[in-house]
């Protein structure tokens, strides 16, 4: 994902090696990149394979990241952003964490499991008075089964955890990994592979 503050700042997750450790500071982390490019900074470790980044209103992230090496299940991550030292367990990463166990990292807004989608991409906010009730709620999108959720959570001291809703729509064949809503007129474009 490649997203945008009103900073002008860019911010993407950079995916880990394939079960190989990190050759480079940026392998397995969530980045931002200063406006005028000349400054990189990593704002969380511990990814395997991030598929999407959610700017929220708040400062703070939504990462998906892809079961595999370290990642037991796929996983939608809360992330505050704090840095480093904010860590979502995939060991292969940069990082300077040597604890392995579950106890280490932050844990996930929620663990999805394959049969319910196999690979979940981006989040995004529903922003467009065109979806009625669902104004406001958060959206992720699935290259997987190519479906749209909605993530309805909550913050319960400190964590933030939910789950996921499946929207009743037609299933969308390529998957969708990105999405926008227009401000012009309200629609949502998707789009997949």
């Amino acid at each position: 994902g490649l997203q945008t503050d009103a900073a002008g700042n860019f911010y993407y997750a950079k995916s880990a090696r394939h079960a190989l450790k990190a050759v480079v500071p940026h392998h397995g982390t969530l980045l931002r990149v200063s406006r005028d490019g000349t400054r990189t900074d990593i704002l969380a470790t511990g990814f395997r394979a991030a598929n999407g980044v959610c700017l929220n209103p708040d400062g703070t992230f939504i990462v998906t990241d892809q079961e595999g090496h370290w990642n037991p299940k796929n996983r939608i991550n809360w992330v505050n952003g704090t840095g480093p030292s904010e860590f979502f367990g995939n060991m292969y990463g940069y990082h300077d964490v040597t604890d392995s166990s579950d106890a280490a990292m932050s844990q996930p807004l929620c663990w999805i499991t394959n049969a319910f989608d196999r690979s979940p991409a981006e989040l995004l906010w529903v922003t467009s008075d065109r979806w009625g009730p669902l104004r406001g709620s958060l959206l992720n999108l699935s290259y997987g089964y190519g479906k749209i959720y909605v993530v309805p959570h909550e913050k319960v001291n400190g964590q933030v955890q939910g789950g996921m809703c499946e929207v009743p729509l037609p299933i969308f064949p390529t998957g969708l990994i990105r999405g926008r809503f227009h401000p012009v007129d309200g629609q949502l474009y998707a789009c997949g592979m």
